[in-house]
């Protein structure tokens, strides 16, 4: 009844669509083989993804990550996950002269292939990036007067990755932190 009242008002397949989504995915109980209603009850999994600023399948994920002890993981993997856009950065011809081009092309390659250590997955490679970023502000912070995004200029720099991307990155694994 009340989306009957939004400006465009989903269809009544699309909201039985979502809570097939959502008891498939854990977020609302049901019994298998019964119809699905409005009126299921939330689970705990349900109840931790509506405080989660990440969609369902992240929550999922941190979820997964609490009950069996590795929730700073899942929470940076997750965050990593939510981005739109990677992380690393990737030079453009378009806006770099040839040999200056290559350097930073095989530079940025060279800091992917460290940080993903064969196991072809951006979303690990990431999280050890994001690990070893906590690690040198955790070094630099006997050094005062440094702010957060001196740390992070100084870090992006120095493994080409995208200095806003890796503040972005910071931001999104604090607010699903909190």
């Amino acid at each position: 009844q009340l989306l009957s009242l939004a400006v465009e008002p989903p269809s009544l397949q699309q909201l039985e669509a979502a809570l097939q989504d959502l008891a498939h995915m854990g977020a609302i109980a049901s019994l298998p083989g019964t119809e699905i209603s409005e009126e299921a009850p939330i689970t705990l999994l349900g109840y931790v993804s509506l405080s989660l600023p990440i969609e369902l399948p992240l929550a999922r994920l941190v979820f997964f990550g609490i009950l069996f002890g590795c929730a700073c993981d899942a929470v940076v993997i997750a965050a990593a996950l939510s981005l739109d856009q990677d992380v690393f950065t990737l030079p453009s011809r378009l806006v770099m002269e040839e040999k200056k081009y290559h350097a930073s092309l095989i530079r940025s390659m060279k800091w992917r292939e460290y940080y993903d250590g064969s196991t072809y997955s951006e979303p690990i490679a990431v999280y050890r990036m994001f690990r070893d970023f906590m690690q040198f502000k955790m070094d630099g912070a006997s050094k005062r007067g440094r702010s957060r995004c001196v740390h992070a200029r100084l870090f992006s720099q120095n493994v080409a990755v995208r200095y806003d991307r890796l503040l972005q990155l910071e931001s999104v694994v604090g607010d699903i932190s909190n």
